[in-house]
């Protein structure tokens, strides 16, 4: 499993600092992963233990604590907002990557004390 380290983490969020400042591109920057006759049952991350998937099962893993991040904090914000006047809320949703960020920090250190 990738570990994160505070290395990662500050280069992680520096980039999401400056990228709004830089212009954006003509294209879209997209990933397409395509696999040829990889089925759902063929990749370690949803069940199989025929072949081993190191990389897209550790991609699998990372996108769900994206996710996981990202709920929690829409529903903290949404919870917390519902306690304060409208203009008040709102400034709450421009602070939702660092709201997102303690979260992130939160799930970490809770995934280190069970030992994942």
């Amino acid at each position: 499993m990738l570990k994160l380290t505070k290395k990662s983490l500050l280069v992680f969020m520096v980039m999401c600092l400056v990228t709004p400042l830089l212009q954006a591109a003509e294209k879209p920057n997209v990933v397409i992963i395509y696999g040829d006759d990889v089925g759902y049952g063929d990749v370690g991350a949803y069940g199989s233990k025929l072949i081993p998937t190191p990389n897209i099962d550790t991609l699998a893993f990372q996108t769900a604590l994206v996710g996981l991040v990202y709920v929690v904090t829409y529903g903290f914000i949404r919870a917390l907002g519902s306690l304060f006047d409208p203009e008040v809320a709102s400034i709450l949703w421009g602070f939702f990557f660092f709201f997102g960020l303690i979260f992130a920090f939160i799930i970490r250190w809770l995934m280190k004390k069970i030992g994942m």
